[in-house]
């Protein structure tokens, strides 16, 4: 919990002390950027015997996202990671619209 904590207060200091803000519609670019890792930390697991992000073997949880057997259930996983991404730019979105053409700083 504290590391996944520490990303999120991370990205909370970034954007509200030191006035960032993510770029318009960065939110489908950081998860097709993410995908990069399902490989390489694919490989990470299959060279380490892990599980990193779930990938090799569904994780024991209550949630509705984990449906399925391998690897059917990662897409459930896929799709929770773009909903995040998205509600969390939402906030930004309404921004934007309102001040069209002001510069921003790059996350």
């Amino acid at each position: 919990y504290l590391s996944h904590g520490g990303i999120l207060l991370s990205a909370l200091y970034l954007t509200l002390l030191l006035g960032m803000k993510p770029r318009k519609n960065s939110w489908w670019r950081i998860f097709l950027w993410s995908q990069l890792l399902v490989p390489i930390i694919g490989f990470i697991n299959w060279i380490l015997d892990a599980n990193y992000m779930y990938l090799c073997v569904k994780p024991i949880v209550e949630n509705p996202f984990v449906i399925g057997t391998w690897p059917w259930y990662f897409l459930g996983i896929e799709f929770a990671a773009i909903l995040h991404f998205f509600i969390i730019y939402i906030p930004y979105y309404f921004y934007y619209k309102r001040h069209p053409n002001e510069s921003f700083t790059a996350l």
